[in-house]
């Protein structure tokens, strides 16, 4: 009845979302039983197994050779104005269909986060304090745990494949931002 992820053998790193297709029924032999189960996915994309904020190393055990990693390795985590956030899926992260959170940690006035890459612009008019986090997950926006989405431009952050130049304005003094989300590949 629900949906779930399965890891292949053959690309460990990579989980699929399905969904069981048909019942089945045990064939009892002795104590043991044999089935087979059979899956079906309605996404025509895989995801990886970790996220950006884990580990970028062999030991974190969630990354896998041709997952479009470089050996340049990117952060997701920065306290400047102008940065860049890295997707190594081979698709367009959307965040109405696949999740993204944004946190942005530290006083602003009027913050607004741009994607020079994609022309994507998101504008919050009120404030926040230098203790204060506000999220963007998915297209909801909160200030702690309290919906700020009426005081945004109802924008939303997508991210091409490969690098995107980023811009924030409306920070005051030290702050951080951090993105959150798997890479998406074709299946």
């Amino acid at each position: 009845e629900e949906e779930f992820f399965l890891v292949s053998e053959a690309t460990p790193k990579k989980r699929w979302r399905v969904e069981l297709s048909a019942s089945f029924t045990p064939d009892r032999i002795g104590s043991f039983g044999d089935f087979t189960l059979t899956f079906q996915s309605a996404s025509t994309y895989c995801e990886s197994v970790g996220t950006t904020l884990d580990a970028f190393t062999f030991d974190a055990n969630k990354w896998q050779i041709g997952e479009g990693l470089t050996d340049d390795i990117p952060s997701y985590k920065h306290k400047t104005k102008a940065f860049r956030i890295f997707n190594a899926g081979a698709v367009r992260l959307d965040p109405r269909y696949m999740p993204l959170k944004i946190t942005y940690k530290g006083e602003s006035s009027k913050l607004s986060i741009k994607n020079r890459t994609t022309g994507d612009l998101w504008t919050f008019s009120g404030n926040s304090t230098a203790k204060e986090a506000i999220q963007i997950s998915g297209v909801t926006a909160k200030k702690g745990n309290v919906s700020i989405f009426g005081q945004t431009n109802f924008g939303l952050i997508t991210l091409e494949p490969g690098w995107n130049e980023f811009e924030l304005s409306g920070s005051i003094g030290d702050f951080e931002i951090a993105f959150d989300f798997r890479f998406h590949y074709y299946a």
